[in-house]
């Protein structure tokens, strides 16, 4: 929700840093517990007894365990920066096709066990049901490199991450079809980003993927300033961070959140 406030011109912090930190402390404390759980497998093997409680409940620590590192280590993947075009760096989220912009990942866990090789893919409007229920729907093809390992380099704080700095957009344009008869017009039909990786280690194997936030996607740049309106107007009402179909049925607005 603060990066939504940060987008259309509220505080700029996102207390990412902050959140690292309280990632990662609870990181290294899971694989405490993983390593202790292990020496304790090492004990059972040379030490054990009949109605063993750690022989009985392994299995269930372990699984815990290994569910509450996964579910931290999937909220970590998280966009620092979302879609912007250079040219235009105070309307992020509005892209015009063919024009190059950039986006930012990050890994909130900073372990140096994690330090992987993690290739991140780019894909648009992945699992959209939009594509498919709403007419006139436009289909966009990413051009440009969509894949990047993370690294180090990239991060201001040692943390992993990867920007993409040269991504485009190109309209998938299918003969005899009128693309613009539908619904919405241009500049309120809503599109996504996703992001995935995998994190790979012995005994472990994590799938990880993140979302922009929607984003408006222009052909001319007199479109800029509407589809910055609808950037404006969905994240000031909308929480959520992918309800593509908001201008379908907007609500409506009280004067408080206006002003």
């Amino acid at each position: 929700r603060r990066q939504q406030s940060a987008c259309i011109g509220g505080p700029p912090n996102a207390c990412l840093d902050q959140l690292q930190n309280w990632f990662t402390i609870v990181a290294e404390s899971l694989q405490q517990a993983r390593q202790q759980l292990k020496k304790l497998e090492e004990l059972e093997q040379k030490y054990t007894y009949e109605h063993d409680p750690i022989t009985k409940n392994k299995q269930v620590l372990w699984d815990r365990t290994f569910t509450l590192f996964q579910q931290l280590i999937q909220s970590s993947f998280v966009v620092e920066r979302q879609p912007c075009m250079p040219t235009h760096p105070q309307r992020p989220l509005v892209l015009k096709t063919g024009v190059q912009f950039t986006v930012k990942l990050r890994l909130l866990v900073k372990l140096q066990e994690l330090n992987y090789n993690l290739t991140v893919k780019v894909l648009f409007d992945k699992d959209v049901n939009e594509r498919n229920t709403v007419k006139g729907f436009r289909k966009f093809n990413i051009l440009g490199t969509h894949k990047k390992v993370m690294n180090m380099e990239e991060s201001t704080n040692g943390s992993l991450a990867a920007e993409f700095r040269h991504l485009q957009l190109k309209e998938q344009k299918n003969a005899g079809t009128r693309t613009n008869e539908g619904p919405l017009i241009v500049t309120e039909e809503l599109h996504s980003f996703s992001f995935e990786t995998q994190l790979c280690q012995p005994g472990l194997v994590i799938d990880l993927e993140t979302t922009s936030l929607p984003v408006v996607v222009i052909s001319n740049v007199s479109q800029l300033p509407s589809g910055w309106a609808s950037i404006l107007w969905y994240n000031m009402l909308v929480a959520e961070p992918r309800n593509l179909s908001f201008f379908l049925n907007p609500p409506c607005a009280q004067w408080a959140q206006l002003s």
